[in-house]
């Protein structure tokens, strides 16, 4: 008799622990995913709002072309240099190298 009651208690405190758990995890999904949703949505608006601002403020920037032809503009020298083409490497570079190219190097290593 005494075993069958001592399972039973057993028995009983292990569905309140998952009764328990259930609804812990039951609670915490909905209130994460609330706090998720309204938190997304508010920064979501500030942004689009923030970004309408500044389009709105860049419309109306009048930019002055005068100083394309001030003398400090006109006096000053261009001393880039033009870069001279150059032979693509090979096709596919993750093709098998040549034997070619593996007898040059493998000569290379030998006699170093």
């Amino acid at each position: 008799m005494k075993k069958n009651t001592t399972n039973l208690i057993i028995a009983a405190v292990i569905l309140i622990l998952i009764g328990l758990a259930g609804y812990w995890y039951a609670n915490r999904d909905q209130s994460s995913a609330d706090l998720l949703t309204s938190t997304t949505a508010s920064s979501s608006n500030s942004v689009d709002g923030d970004l309408l601002i500044a389009l709105n403020e860049l419309k109306h920037i009048n930019l002055d072309s005068s100083i394309f032809t001030s003398p400090v503009w006109l006096s000053l020298s261009d001393f880039s240099q033009p870069i001279p083409a150059q032979s693509a490497g090979r096709p596919n570079p993750f093709a098998p190298l040549d034997a070619s190219v593996l007898g040059a190097t493998s000569t290379s290593q030998v006699s170093q």
